[in-house]
């Protein structure tokens, strides 16, 4: 693992700087018909800087422990090898010094690490895994981070062989999926709010080794993060690294965030319906003077309602999430005055104002998500706005791969490839127009139906239009 953002989970083969030392913790082995029965969660999280874990099932443990130099050499790695086989199974955690690395709970495939590598943004939970390939050891390990899921409050990923298969894609026979075969592992992932990172790189990272129509590929190893990770380290990239020599290649998790650039697209949002002078707003702004075709009149209102709808949603209708944050801060105050008529009568004021814009929130990210279903009764702020911040991720292009094989990740780069690529099957050299052709297709709108779509749009049209969205 390294701090500037490398390689973090090392499996079955090591590669790293010379004068680096490493220390490998083993586990005693344990055979195919053994259950796992991984260490409980402990109960109370205490802080944002520390997590708990309590681990009361280790198995008899030995540690190795070695200063070598000259990594780069076959002879030192054939030495390691010979040193540690036969003795080590399960993985290995390698990191550089730079940046915090505590080591909170491991089993021989599984480790648990508390990571803090930018002051700025707060420490995180990584866990390292080898997937089991046995029924029983694979549930127990996913019953263990179902544990974790439902108490962790800050950053968390989860990075390695995982063994498992999201879609029917991520394998080239495109046979059933792990999480439909095992939906007890879906709804682990749904309830521990874990999603997949994606990919920048080769389709898949496991190959059986044989050739012909007996070869299959598939995607076993990924990365998934929860909201809290996406809110604070956003669009980090996973890249597959090719290699040869094992039927696994590499996976390297980024730390450093891509930043998104580029215009947002406008939208109009249902909440601003709430509150009353809205309609004042886009009544003034359609009602401007603009001379020409119906078309080019309808066009330019639109586009002056665009405008002053967004001042006004910088003033008065303002920041939501701030007035939530306000009027909380204001109930709270209120609360802890003495009794008084006049205070219950400002409280009352208070908690009408929140639940208003709370209401408002809610709605607001609801369709920024473009998720209608409530996973709860409650309050889904938390759901819609990590929902929102997938989309953004999952929305933005990092990366495209050119016909000669090369990846292509730069911005300007991209830009530039995709105008190229989209003005080519677009134009043509030698453009001609074949009425014959037209004159074939028989027509589906009639003339008064024409006439109906080129005319202007009414007011009740609009106002129909906008009351039918939905988040």
């Amino acid at each position: 693992m390294d701090g500037s953002g490398g390689q973090m989970d090392i499996q079955d083969k090591v590669v790293c700087d010379e004068d680096l030392n490493m220390e490998e913790v083993e586990n005693g082995a344990r055979g195919p018909n053994e259950t796992h029965h991984a260490p409980s969660i402990d109960s109370q999280i205490c802080n944002a800087n520390q997590l708990s874990l309590a681990d009361s099932h280790f198995s008899p443990m030995r540690i190795l422990s070695w200063n070598y130099q000259g990594f780069g050499n076959p002879t030192t790695r054939n030495s390691l090898w010979n040193l540690i086989r036969g003795r080590a199974v399960g993985i290995s955690l390698i990191w550089k010094t730079g940046f915090q690395c505590e080591i909170i709970h491991n089993t021989d495939k599984m480790i648990n690490v508390i990571i803090s590598d930018n002051p700025s943004k707060p420490e995180f939970l990584a866990t390292f895994l080898y997937g089991s390939v046995y029924h029983e050891e694979k549930m127990e390990q996913w019953k263990y981070i179902g544990e974790i899921g439902a108490r962790i409050d800050h950053p968390w990923v989860i990075i390695g062989y995982l063994n498992i298969t999201m879609h029917d894609h991520d394998r080239s026979t495109y046979s059933t999926p792990t999480t439909t075969e095992y939906p007890e592992i879906q709804t682990i992932l749904d309830n521990s709010d874990l999603s997949d990172l994606g990919y920048i790189g080769n389709r898949f990272t496991w190959n059986n080794r044989q050739y012909g129509n007996n070869c299959i590929y598939a995607r076993l190893d990924r990365a998934l993060v929860n909201g809290h990770w996406l809110n604070h380290y956003g669009c980090t990239p996973v890249h597959h690294i090719d290699t040869i020599g094992s039927d696994h290649i590499p996976i390297i998790l980024e730390t450093t965030s891509v930043s998104f650039q580029g215009s947002k697209p406008y939208r109009y949002f249902k909440c601003w319906g709430s509150d009353p002078s809205v309609r004042e707003v886009i009544k003034n702004a359609y009602s401007k003077d603009v001379r020409g075709s119906s078309s080019f009149q309808f066009t330019n209102k639109l586009r002056f309602v665009k405008h002053d709808l967004k001042l006004w949603n910088h003033q008065p209708f303002g920041n939501i999430d701030h007035k939530v944050r306000t009027f909380s801060g204001q109930l709270h105050y209120l609360n802890n005055l003495p009794h008084s008529s006049n205070n219950v009568e400002l409280i009352k004021q208070v908690e009408f104002d929140l639940e208003h814009w709370q209401k408002v929130q809610e709605d607001f990210y609801a369709q920024k998500s473009r998720q209608e279903l409530f996973k709860s009764f409650d309050k889904n702020i938390g759901f819609y706005h990590n929902y929102a911040n997938r989309r953004k991720y999952f929305n933005h292009i990092s990366a495209l791969k050119l016909d000669n094989g090369q990846w292509v990740n730069d911005r300007a780069d991209l830009e530039t490839l995709l105008v190229n690529h989209f003005s080519s099957i677009g134009t043509c050299s030698k453009p001609s127009r074949n009425l014959e052709i037209l004159n074939c297709i028989d027509p589906f709108i009639s003339n008064s139906d024409n006439q109906n779509l080129l005319r202007p749009v009414t007011k009740q049209e609009i106002i129909d239009t906008i009351n039918q969205m939905t988040p």
